[in-house]
């Protein structure tokens, strides 16, 4: 998959779909982009996000840490 996405790397979880008005819609999260880090903590696996997901308290912001072609941002998520 990482491949045919043409990443350079297989750690992180990819984005398939992002609902229209959603907050991760209206902070500019697209579909193909990869998230390697929340709030600081690596994402390698989809194990690593749901565990970082699971930790977050209800109204909190969220910095992820995305890669599209190559290139790195930091997205802010608020509820």
């Amino acid at each position: 998959m990482a491949k045919k996405l043409g990443l350079t790397t297989t750690e992180g979880v990819i984005i398939t779909q992002v609902e229209s008005g959603s907050p991760a819609d209206l902070a500019g999260l697209q579909p193909g982009e990869v998230i390697v880090a929340v709030n600081n903590q690596a994402i390698h696996t989809l194990t690593d996000w749901n565990q970082a997901v699971s930790q977050l308290k209800s109204g909190s912001l969220l910095a992820l840490r995305v890669m599209r072609a190559g290139v790195k941002r930091l997205v802010i998520v608020s509820p």
